[in-house]
């Protein structure tokens, strides 16, 4: 079997719905699926092939288009475990149990930590032990339909549509059996490389992708068979069909190419389960529904004899994806405490690889932005001034008589942009309104005027008025309570 690798890097952001409804909320996949990637060689080649090589590509399943992961650290990541336990409220960083590995029926220790599964998010599991978690980013914009007629916004047609952010850099396969003609992989790797489009909306926004071959690592297998419980992964989401041509969450041990006398162990296995209906955009119509077993699934099996490590696919649709498994993976072994052999850490993030103010290019767009970043900084800065004034010397203004007295001097921060002009009116003598008359009784006693001036004089060139009348305002709501 040859195996064909390759590095797809989002230059846009791109619209994977989970399911196919036009309704509601729709989430985006954190993954790409394999039959994006059939879909774009299909596009290419189809209708340059003959129907023989045609039916050995795209139908025979003899060529198969993996799904695309997280690229961390040049490792291909894996969906998260399910068979990987933590304790509530820790984290798989602190502790991290392997399900079918503890003993039965659990210690007393086991239950008080309450464990609990392993579901969202991605593994980097690297050669040198490591368990590096990574998430797909994703970002949420509201669209509206538009009006061809009135060329404007449609009424009452806003939708959303959630997204994997652009820059995010995957990892996927093509395995191609050894019996398939060696003219077959130029032909898939001419029609794959280079920027291509995929998911929805590509005629807007979304969907630019640039795609390269790249030598990368995968999560790997056992080095040896490790005895009578096998262990099946799903490191992409199973479709089975039983014997009347149904679909079934629970496979046969033959259906998992498992040896004859295997007994699949459900009561140590851990499913998730996925459905939804595909769109056949060529026929307008929705396909029949996909249901079966979810990306990160693990099934465990008693065989007669230790079984060989290795990836292979099972099930049905495995030329768009569906079907990879990994039998023993390497993740999945465990201590004699059940205790996983992985030291779980978050991914590092390069401040080399982020994008730094000084790289940014200067377009109006790009100086707005950093404007708009500066003033949300400033008003966070006035906040948190404001906040520990209130609750540092709150307490010496609690007197009835000083709620009037801020509001006075909240009006005259209000006329006064000037920030010397302001000063002058708050303490200047012998006209300043905290200097003379009845108020200046009031702020001479318990140190009240210096309090004041000394945030007056430490607040930011620029901001006084919006400070003063942010602090008048709260020391009136503090009085009043």
């Amino acid at each position: 079997m040859k195996t064909l690798t390759y590095q797809c890097t989002l230059l846009t952001d791109i619209v994977l719905n989970a399911k196919s409804a036009t309704e509601g909320a729709n989430q985006t996949l954190d993954f790409i699926p394999g039959n994006n990637f059939l879909g774009i060689t299909a596009s290419k080649l189809y209708a340059e092939l003959d129907a023989h090589t045609a039916w050995l590509i795209f139908h025979s399943g003899k060529v198969r288009f993996g799904d695309a992961h997280l690229l961390v650290n040049n490792c291909r990541c894996v969906k998260a475990p399910a068979a990987m336990y933590y304790p509530k409220l820790g984290s798989a960083a602190e502790e991290c149990y392997v399900y079918h590995s503890l003993s039965q029926p659990w210690s007393s220790d086991l239950r008080e930590k309450q464990l609990k599964q392993l579901r969202n998010g991605f593994y980097a599991f690297t050669s040198k032990g490591d368990a590096i978690e990574a998430w797909a980013e994703k970002v949420f914009m509201v669209k509206s339909a538009y009006d061809r007629e009135r060329r404007c916004s449609k009424d009452n047609c806003m939708y959303g549509y959630e997204a994997l952010c652009a820059g995010l850099e995957m990892a996927f396969t093509v395995e191609i059996d050894d019996d398939v003609e060696d003219k077959v992989y130029p032909m898939i790797e001419q029609a794959l490389i280079g920027n291509k489009h995929l998911g929805r909306s590509r005629t807007a926004q979304y969907g630019l992708v640039s795609i390269k071959p790249c030598a990368f690592e995968e999560a790997g297998t056992c080095d040896k068979p490790v005895g009578e419980l096998v262990t099946i992964y799903a490191d992409g989401r199973l479709i089975f069909y039983n014997e009347d041509g149904f679909p079934t969450y629970q496979p046969t041990a033959q259906q998992l190419h498992l040896p004859e006398g295997s007994e699949i162990r459900w009561d140590l296995s851990q499913i998730r389960t996925f459905c939804y209906a595909p769109w056949n955009y060529k026929r307008q119509a929705y396909d029949t529904d996909r249901c079966g077993l979810e990306k990160g699934s693990v099934i465990v099996a008693k065989c007669p004899s230790a079984i060989a490590c290795r990836d292979a696919y099972v099930g049905a649709y495995c030329n768009e994806g569906f079907g990879k498994v990994v039998y023993n993976p390497c993740f999945l072994n465990a201590k004699s405490d059940g205790r996983t052999t992985f030291t779980f850490r978050e991914l590092a993030r390069d401040v080399a690889d982020c994008a730094q103010e000084k790289d940014l290019p200067h377009t109006p767009l790009i100086e707005l932005l950093d404007a708009r970043k500066k003033v949300e900084e400033q008003e966070y800065g006035i906040y948190e001034s404001v906040n520990a004034f209130v609750e540092q010397y709150g307490s010496r203004f609690k007197k009835a008589a000083f709620a009037s007295q801020w509001g006075t001097i909240r009006s005259i921060a209000m006329a006064h942009a000037d920030e010397g002009e302001l000063m002058d009116e708050l303490f200047k003598d012998p006209r300043g309104y905290l200097v003379h008359g009845t108020a200046k009784d009031k702020w001479a006693e318990k140190g009240r005027l210096s309090l004041l001036r000394d945030f007056c004089v430490n607040t930011s060139h620029g901001l006084l008025q919006r400070a003063l009348v942010n602090l008048a305002s709260e020391m009136a709501k503090t009085i009043k309570a």
